[in-house]
């Protein structure tokens, strides 16, 4: 036997093994947080993107309506200069 092929004890080995298996469970609690927070800011991220498109439908509506009534407005001034001439 070398120098260099050190045998611990076996209550050394067990303590390593211990001390591995803590550090095991510990990544995988930190895992499962990070899933975590990765699911609940995809839902973050989707329910903005869905308020985004609802307010830019409404703006849309918004639009569509400015026009409609622009062109009633223009309709009515043509009508009203008919009108006019016509008395």
């Amino acid at each position: 036997m070398s120098v260099t092929d050190i045998i611990p004890d076996q209550k050394v080995k067990s303590a390593m093994n211990d001390i591995n298996a803590q550090r095991e469970q510990v990544a995988a609690s930190a895992r499962g947080e990070a899933e975590k927070i990765l699911v609940v800011k995809k839902a973050e991220a989707e329910a903005e993107s869905k308020k985004l498109a609802r307010r830019g439908y409404c703006d849309q509506r918004k639009a569509i309506i400015k026009g409609l009534e622009e062109s009633v407005e223009a309709v009515q001034t043509r009508v009203e200069r008919r009108q006019m001439r016509e008395t």
